[in-house]
């Protein structure tokens, strides 16, 4: 009896693997990439925490870019998303760096992106028949339009600018997305 070898076997579950992983990094670079800057009623600012609990350069890079889009945008509203002193962080950066205090709004109470989004729609007047952005970092945007599913939401990108920490969070976003999908689209 001919003793069958198992690597083809082995290199096709490697080469099915590194084929997901592929197009769902894919994915996140692509809805990182937005280029245009869409105008929106609101923007819902995502926080973020480093691993040691600080707030680090990933939290300034999604506030200067709100600060921007704010000043472009004298309409629009931002709601500052993020539990742990992430909203009032924001909060006091964007105030300190001259946008007005009424068109700031803060949800406090959400620690992961999910919750961010859960909690902050309730906090926004009338989002129906307003457009509404989400604002993060780009290898985060894919991830946080997933949760919300086919609702019409624009994506607003904040620029990494340090590529060492940009791969990091891609990488982690992968397994975010991946964790997704195992739980069923669902958190609750």
């Amino acid at each position: 009896m001919k003793k069958q070898s198992i690597t083809p076997y082995i290199s096709a579950c490697v080469g099915a693997g590194a084929l997901v992983l592929g197009i769902t990094g894919a994915l996140i670079l692509h809805a990182g990439s937005v280029k245009n800057e869409p105008d929106c009623d609101f923007i819902i600012v995502l926080g973020h925490r480093d691993r040691d609990g600080r707030f680090g350069p990933t939290m300034d890079e999604r506030i200067a870019r709100a600060s921007a889009y704010l000043r472009s945008h004298p309409h629009t509203q931002a709601l500052l998303s993020g539990g742990n002193g992430e909203a009032q962080y924001m909060l006091q950066s964007l105030i300190s760096d001259g946008i007005e205090p009424d068109r700031l709004i803060t949800e406090n109470q959400a620690t992961s992106t999910w919750q961010n989004l859960k909690f902050s729609f309730p906090l926004m007047e009338d989002t129906v028949s307003k457009r509404v952005g989400i604002l993060s970092s780009e290898f985060h945007l894919f991830r946080a339009k997933m949760y919300l599913k086919n609702q019409e939401i624009s994506l607003i990108s904040a620029k990494t600018q340090d590529f060492p920490r940009w791969l990091h969070n891609f990488c982690r976003e992968i397994a975010g997305v991946w964790h997704y999908i195992f739980l069923g689209g669902t958190y609750d």
